[in-house]
């Protein structure tokens, strides 16, 4: 998907991050071959879906949860890339 990104933005005339910022969400952030580094966030999909399984069990089973289990929050790395340019207004 981010090739086919860039190649519209480029095939529009524009430049990235000059003219565009471009960031990614995903589990990795890679750089597709012949491409600048993508800048974005790495979010944890593997342990969300095991806290949610883990959640699931329970509730499931029967077993209380607290309400601050029911909802959680997970840190999403930030991979600073070459796709985001500086705010320019």
């Amino acid at each position: 998907v981010a090739r086919a990104v860039t190649w519209a933005i480029a095939e529009a005339g524009l430049r990235c991050p000059q003219d565009v910022s471009l960031a990614m969400l995903g589990e990795y952030v890679v750089q597709p071959e012949g491409e600048p580094v993508p800048s974005g966030f790495a979010v944890p999909r593997r342990e969300m879906g095991w806290a949610a399984v883990d959640l699931m069990i329970d509730l499931l089973a029967g077993t209380p949860v607290p309400a601050e289990r029911r909802q959680s929050l997970m840190p999403c790395a930030f991979v600073a890339g070459e796709t985001t340019g500086p705010r320019t207004h």
